[in-house]
Parts: C-alpha cells; sequence; structure tokens
C-alpha cells in the first residue's frame, strides 16, 4: 500500500517556520522528505496526520546526534556551506562566493600556504585538511597540481584526485569504475 505524500505546500511553510522557530537549518525539512518517502509516509503502519509534529520531534532527535558525534556547526544556514557535505559536492553551497571560497580554500591547503583561523577552522570542519594529506600521501608525484573533485558514473560517489578522469575501485558499488571530473 502506498500512500500520497502530505508535502503540499501548506506543510513545507509550516515546517520552515518551524526550523526559522527552532534553529534548524532547512535542508532540514529535504532530508526529513527523503526520509519519510522511503517509509511511505507512515508510522506504525498508519498513515501520518500530523508531519509539522513528527518533523520537529524529528529534528531535534537529528540534531541532538549531530551535536553529540561533533558535526553540529550551530543553526545559521551559512554556517552549512561549511561542511563535508557541500565540499564533496552532496549539497550546494549557498552563494558562489562560498562555492568559490572552497575552492580557493582547497587550493590553498594543497600548495601548503598559510591559512587564517577562520580559514583553518573551515578547512577542518570541512574535512579538507585530511583529505588533501590522504591524497598527497596516495599521488605524491602530484603535489603541485591542483585536486579536483571527481564522481563515479556508476553510483555518483564523489572522490578527490589530482587526474580529471580515473579508473579506480568504488566502495559503493563494489568493483572498478570510472571517475571522472564533478560537474555541477
Amino acid at each position: 500500500m502506498t500512500t500520497a505524500t502530505p508535502m503540499t505546500q501548506d506543510v513545507l511553510n509550516k515546517l520552515s517556520r518551524i526550523c526559522d522557530r527552532l534553529g534548524f537549518p532547512k535542508f532540514f525539512i529535504d532530508d526529513f522528505a527523503r526520509y519519510q518517502d522511503g517509509k511511505e509516509w507512515t508510522i506504525n503502519g498508519n498513515p501520518i496526520e500530523n508531519p509539522a509534529g513528527l518533523f520537529t520531534a524529528w529534528a531535534k532527535v537529528r540534531r541532538q546526534s549531530m551535536i553529540e558525534s561533533g558535526i553540529w556547526r550551530g543553526c545559521k544556514n551559512e554556517n552549512w556551506d561549511f561542511t563535508p557535505a557541500v565540499f564533496k559536492g552532496y549539497k550546494r553551497a549557498s552563494t558562489p562566493e562560498n562555492e568559490l571560497y572552497i575552492e580557493t580554500l582547497m587550493n590553498k591547503v594543497n600548495k601548503g600556504e598559510p591559512l587564517t583561523d577562520q580559514e583553518k577552522d573551515h578547512a577542518d570542519q570541512m574535512g579538507i585538511i585530511a583529505i588533501i594529506e590522504d591524497l598527497k600521501e596516495d599521488e605524491p608525484e602530484n603535489l603541485n597540481c591542483t585536486p579536483l573533485r571527481i564522481v563515479c558514473e556508476k553510483c555518483g560517489l564523489i572522490d578527490f584526485s589530482y587526474a580529471q578522469e580515473k579508473d579506480k575501485f568504488c566502495p559503493r558499488c563494489g568493483k572498478r569504475q570510472h571517475f571522472t571530473l564533478f560537474k555541477r
């Protein structure tokens, strides 16, 4: 049995107001909708009657689990631009300037240029430093090149390399796949 999604414009507006009032990032709404689509918008076998109430409870639990695991970055949406989800291409940066800043920061880390305290904090939050260090260990002959985001053509897994194209093992597919330059 499949139930229709209760995500009408009215419900989306309610969820947006809940995010504003309680300090949840707006992408929680998309994640909640994807989660409920997988559960066919039912709870204990019954159709969801109060999506706003369920969203509030779900978002509070998600925020708490993020706080406990150390990945919560505050309630302002712009803080979420400087997380691994944006750096790895799973979410879009809120502005083109932030996307450019992320690329510039990746290049500064790669070249070993000095970083301000804020840039160092952002690079740590996004995982740039760890990814670049791993990349340099795997491909030491390309240290002067610019690192690129590459994507598996089969499943969309994003990885990093100094080459625009590469055949490599994809852990999501479980076999060797062709990776190409990631383009939005």
